[in-house]
């Protein structure tokens, strides 16, 4: 494993290195999380790929002092620094990170290879996610509950007891609803990555056209990123869109994983 930091323009971005192999893959992490995430897959990747796991803005060591809206073309910046050749790259997001994939395959298909996607956001509009970052009335509500969560908490308690809302993401909730960094730091990443809002349409239709596959996990039991909608995506592609299931929920990235994960990465 290697670390550094790749100055880009007033900031510093933080990156670690896995193997040193011919072929390049670029890893999005899930929310709260930094690129450390992958350092599981090293051992067995190393001779044949080079992992570049980045530390979002917001996230890990990476320090951010841009003031432009962050967006799929900066990040496209940012990786590009590291594949000067312009060499065809593979994608890989989880979570929160597989959102950001997508976007970039939808603006930046020439250059890749494929994508893997490890139970990935953004294949279905959540409608708390698109009202709270992306209408006014909703960054208003999303901003004061931030400093006000006690309506939220009542709430999803309520929706928990009436079987509304699933106890896993009832956890997720209070989680970061119950403490005030937790609670900022949410408003902020949330607002800070709400450009990257991929047109499934578009990239199906630059899957079929430029023959880009896209190879997805999912966890069978996984009860915030539901497989039904990977599934959904991949319906009409023939086989360039693939679903795979592994039996686990939505903590994918983890050694007992790794025969799940090399298949699509492979496949």
């Amino acid at each position: 494993m290697n670390t550094f930091f790749l100055p880009y323009q007033q900031s510093q971005v933080h990156f670690y290195q896995y193997g040193n192999g011919p072929k390049k893959i670029f890893c999005f992490h899930g929310h709260g999380e930094d690129g450390s995430s992958f350092a599981f897959l090293e051992g067995t990747l190393q001779d044949t790929h080079t992992l570049y796991a980045i530390d979002m803005p917001l996230h890990g060591k990476t320090v951010w002092h841009e003031e432009d809206i962050f967006s799929a073309a900066v990040l496209w910046e940012i990786i590009s620094l590291l594949n000067p050749l312009e060499e065809k790259i593979l994608l890989l997001g989880y979570s929160m990170g597989g959102r950001m994939a997508l976007c970039l395959l939808e603006n930046n298909f020439i250059q890749v290879e494929k994508l893997v996607l490890i139970a990935p956001d953004g294949l279905k509009n959540s409608f708390w996610y698109w009202s709270s970052t992306q209408t006014r009335l909703g960054v208003r509500i999303f901003k004061y509950t931030s400093v006000h969560p006690e309506w939220l908490l009542k709430l999803a308690k309520l929706s928990q007891r009436t079987k509304l809302l699933h106890k896993d993401l009832y956890k997720v909730a209070q989680y970061y609803l119950s403490d005030a960094e937790r609670r900022q730091l949410l408003y902020k990443r949330w607002m800070f990555v709400r450009s990257f809002n991929p047109s499934l349409a578009r990239v199906k239709e630059i899957v079929i056209q430029c023959s880009i596959p896209i190879r997805m996990l999912f966890g069978r039991h996984d009860s915030i990123i539901l497989f039904k909608n990977g599934l959904s995506f991949s319906k009409s592609s023939g086989r360039l869109i693939t679903t795979a299931i592994a039996e686990g929920g939505h903590r994918l990235l983890k050694e007992k994983y790794i025969p799940n994960i090399l298949k699509v990465i492979n496949e």
